[in-house]
């Protein structure tokens, strides 16, 4: 056989992009059904607005390699039952869906790059850069293909129309005449065919290497942060807390048994009067500093004086960031001395609570998880760049070649037809492996299919969430599938807000510190209507007893 082809191999390579061209159009259109009528989202997000756009030129260049050299003029090339207008429409498809194709797959990195490393949300981008994408886009594939249609620069080449000038000979014999095209068709093809898939080339690579650059550099950072973070003394190692939340939740403690204090009577031993529990004194001067409202008035309590000293006495606004904020108490991982806000007690020290709390992961659990997400993150950008070098390698190969081997003839016609099918692959998989980890029962294959026709090829999550996967949206409750996927009931869902909303209220600090505030007032207002009460007691009892003595005399 050797290096030209036979009859055989000819008809192999005109009917392989039939069926591979196919798969890849399907996909195409099954999609843009599923964003446009099925999904929740449809295109709301930018990331949805450029894969339309993808899955539309893709369906063209597909509609074009599908129909293979069927095409092109009579007695032109294997199996050509066309016409020249059906060759010009061909060429213009393959032309305009291949543009297309390769500068969205750039847009779709650059959109990577921009919320991964740039940290831009996705109402930035699409004032920023979206729109000039779409533009430039669309108005460079169909501009430069309008332009070759109507130079009639779309002729048949060997499987099928591409840029090219008829006769061919024309192109290399300088005594024949172009009939249609021109001698400069060579150029053409370069300037608007291979440059611009040359740039979005490597582009596109290179910007997946910075996003795959960029995850495991957060990845060392997290790594090392979590190391100098388990280094740490931990005074506390049976509640898992620190030094100084301790301090803070035994301050607490003493603040609430100082309240509890006022409640009693005065005239006991050791007891403090009101004015020495709440105003601080200075020759019987009353301070507007102190946590009495005036100075006319040292019983009437401001609330927001009161609540900053009380938080100022506690703990500073950079203290509360690096321990509290990061502990995220819940009622079951409180330390000794937590305010209980509904009982009004405070939990003694020996309370039995469990070593950690149920809503804060293990380190080790968090080290697992990240390794998993890193682990996610490089095998996902992997497979989208191996997919890319994989459909286009063999066709930039066998242009480079001075005579056509069949191998490499063979490998371009199956990968370069199913680019649009890997692609839609790859940006799906990572929803369908979440898919197969809600309900192992599916398989994958089934899962890749339930994102594609349900939930637009992604988790359909709600716009403006950002990353946040949202698989509820993929279900309703009558599945004809037969799929059971678990979900919260409204009940279940209300009781479990509720459960969350009382464990906080349990043992936020905010509340807590509020809480303290109000108590003070009340106890305050309490204390002055007992020495109101008392003070009356005491002249009704001057007064009897002078009326006692007037009468004895």
């Amino acid at each position: 056989m050797g290096n030209v082809p036979t009859s055989i191999q000819d008809q192999i390579l005109v009917l392989t992009p039939v069926f591979t061209g196919s798969l890849s159009f399907l996909s195409s259109s099954a999609l843009i059904y599923s964003i446009l009528f099925v999904s929740n989202l449809k295109l709301k997000s930018p990331k949805r607005r450029i894969l339309f756009g993808f899955c539309c030129f893709n369906m063209m260049l597909s509609l074009a390699l599908l129909s293979s050299s069927f095409a092109s003029p009579q007695d032109s090339s294997l199996y050509a039952i066309g016409n020249q207008t059906s060759c010009d429409i061909q060429g213009l498809f393959n032309y305009i869906g291949s543009t297309g194709s390769f500068l969205y797959t750039l847009a779709l990195s650059i959109f990577y790059v921009a919320v991964v490393i740039l940290n831009m949300k996705d109402h930035e981008f699409a004032k920023k850069v979206e729109i000039a994408c779409h533009v430039i886009i669309c108005g460079y594939a169909l501009s430069t293909g309008i332009f070759l249609l109507a130079h009639q620069y779309f002729n048949v080449v060997k499987y099928g129309c591409w840029i090219n000038a008829s006769p061919a000979e024309c192109l290399t014999d300088d005594d024949v005449e172009c009939q249609r095209g021109g001698k400069d068709a060579d150029q053409y093809q370069v300037l608007f065919a291979m440059v611009p898939f040359s740039i979005s080339y490597v582009a596109t690579f290179n910007n997946m290497i910075l996003v795959t650059c960029k995850v495991r550099l957060q990845k060392k950072k997290s790594d090392r942060w979590r190391m100098r973070r388990s280094s740490l003394p931990r005074q506390d190692t049976q509640h898992g807390s620190n030094g100084r939340f301790t301090l803070f939740t035994h301050k607490l403690a003493s603040n609430h048994s100082s309240l509890n204090s006022m409640n009693k009577k005065p005239g006991k031993k050791n007891n403090k009067t009101i004015v020495d529990q709440f105003i601080q004194t200075n020759n019987n001067q009353f301070s507007t500093k102190s946590r009495s409202g005036t100075s006319n008035d040292p019983l009437s309590f401001n609330l927001h004086k009161v609540r900053d000293q009380i938080r100022r006495e506690s703990y500073s606004h950079d203290e509360m960031k690096k321990s509290v904020l990061r502990s995220s108490i819940s009622a079951k991982s409180a330390v000794s001395g937590a305010i209980d806000i509904e009982s009004q007690e405070v939990l003694p020290v020996s309370s039995s609570l469990r070593s950690r709390p149920s809503s804060v992961p293990k380190e080790e659990d968090n080290d697992e998880d990240s390794k998993e997400e890193d682990s996610i993150v490089a095998s996902h950008s992997i497979c989208y760049l191996g997919s890319f070098i994989l459909c286009y390698i063999f066709p930039i190969i066998g242009a480079r070649l001075d005579h056509e081997i069949f191998v490499i003839e063979l490998l371009s016609k199956i990968f370069f037809p199913l680019y649009g099918f890997l692609f839609i692959l790859m940006y799906s998989r990572p929803y369908a492996n979440d898919l197969c980890k809600q309900d192992p029962s599916l398989s994958r294959i089934k899962a890749f299919f339930i994102v594609l026709l349900r939930s637009g090829g992604d988790d359909d999550g709600v716009a403006g969430t950002g990353s946040t996967r949202n698989a509820e949206a993929l279900f309703v409750n009558n599945d004809p599938s037969g799929i059971d996927v678990p979900r919260l009931t409204e009940d279940e869902r209300t009781k479990r807000q509720e459960k969350i909303r009382a464990s906080y209220r349990r043992t936020s600090v905010g509340l807590s510190t509020d809480a303290i505030a109000k108590r003070a007032i009340l106890a305050a207002q309490q204390a002055k209507a007992d020495m109101e009460n008392e003070s009356s007691s005491s002249s009704d009892s001057d007064e009897s007893s002078a009326s006692d003595d007037s009468s004895c005399k």
